[in-house]
């Protein structure tokens, strides 16, 4: 995970930018399936969850090509720009560090106390 030279993020503060990026629920989702992944995520794979989310909840979709265009010219790049996630080989994305504090601070996560003691997550 890279620092973003554009975050703007301190704390638990969310640009301007941010609000207006996070506006779109398929970029929300985006972002909360890479807060939950170790390693850097396929399109792919994000299409076919963000999908599957979708039609969990009722949503009409899309095929697949459809949705899979739109994530890769449309929400990723927005995302990109505003420093939230970095591309790793141009089909794979994970969260900046201006991404992953935006996401902890959102669900009051103290991502000091997960670097302090990493193990918390998978006690009961």
């Amino acid at each position: 995970m890279k620092e973003s030279p554009k975050t703007g993020i301190s704390g638990g503060e969310q640009s301007d930018e941010h609000r207006t990026v996070l506006a779109d629920r398929r970029r929300r989702f985006v972002m909360d399936d890479l807060l939950g992944r170790v390693w850097p995520v396929a399109v792919y794979d994000l299409t076919d969850r963000l999908l599957s989310w979708e039609a969990e909840r009722g949503n009409d979709t899309e095929p697949f090509d459809v949705v899979r265009a739109k994530l890769v010219d449309v929400h990723l790049p927005k995302l990109v720009e505003a420093g939230l996630v970095d591309p790793v080989d141009g089909q794979r994305y994970e969260l900046t560090e201006a991404g992953l504090t935006l996401e902890a601070n959102a669900r009051g996560i103290d991502l000091a106390a997960v670097e302090e003691d990493p193990e918390w997550v998978l006690s009961d």
